[in-house]
């Protein structure tokens, strides 16, 4: 799992809110993105299974930590094929 930022520079784009940028190393106005891959050793490469944008606006008790394993779950749970 690795979270991916996007700059926007917009007002209407959908969860644009501050994130954590690691290319700059400070929070900037954008967009984040969950992604999940499966990575096969033998051919040293990753193979994409799921995006989930980060929302902006989170429950009261929730982080977004919370919000990144929700996606690892939803992954387990409904492709049990690909990780069970």
């Amino acid at each position: 799992m690795d979270c991916h930022f996007t700059e926007k520079s917009g007002q209407k784009s959908y969860d644009l809110a501050w994130f954590h940028n690691g290319k700059t190393g400070r929070a900037e106005r954008g967009l984040e993105f969950s992604e999940l891959a499966i990575i096969d050793v033998n051919y040293n490469t990753a193979y994409h299974l799921s995006s989930k944008q980060t929302p902006n606006q989170l429950d009261d008790d929730q982080t977004r930590m919370d919000v990144y394993l929700q996606h690892l779950r939803w992954l387990y749970t409904g492709e049990k094929k690909l990780l069970g």
